[in-house]
C-alpha cells in the first residue's frame, strides 16, 4: 500500500509540475499573492470585441484590461503591426462600412474615427 501511495505522489507531483508549465510560472507577486501572469508587458488583443493590454493588476501579475470599447456595430481586429495606437489592433466597422482614404476622417456606427488600412478605425 505505500509503494502506491508513494506512486501517486510521484503522479500528482508530475501533474503539477507540467500544469506550472504549461500554464505560466506561479509567482507570489508584490502583493504576496500566489498568481499567474496571463500575457506579457506590450501586448494587445481582442477580447470580448474590445481591443485589451497587459498590465500589471491589483494582485501584483499581469493580466488583460480594457484599453479601447469598440462602440455597437464595429469589431476589434488585427490590421497591421504599425496601425493605430494598440499594436495593429483597432475597431472596425468591417467589410459593410464604405471605403475610405488612408489617414482621412470617417464615421462607423455615428463614432468619428480616421481611415487606416481602408476601414474606419475607431
Amino acid at each position: 500500500m505505500e509503494k502506491r501511495v508513494y506512486a501517486y505522489s510521484i503522479l500528482f507531483t508530475a501533474f503539477l509540475f507540467s500544469l506550472v508549465l504549461f500554464t505560466g510560472a506561479c509567482q507570489t507577486s508584490s502583493t504576496g499573492i500566489e498568481c499567474f501572469d496571463q500575457c506579457t508587458v506590450g501586448q494587445y488583443s481582442c477580447i470580448d470585441n474590445n481591443i485589451n493590454g497587459c498590465g500589471t493588476a491589483s494582485n501584483g501579475c499581469l493580466d488583460w484590461y480594457v484599453v479601447q470599447y469598440c462602440p455597437s456595430g464595429s469589431k476589434c481586429e488585427y490590421s497591421a503591426p504599425n496601425v493605430g495606437s494598440y499594436g495593429g489592433y483597432i475597431c472596425s466597422a468591417g467589410s459593410s462600412s464604405v471605403a475610405c482614404t488612408e489617414g482621412a476622417s470617417c464615421t462607423s456606427g455615428g463614432v468619428q474615427g480616421i481611415c487606416k488600412s481602408g476601414k474606419c478605425a475607431i
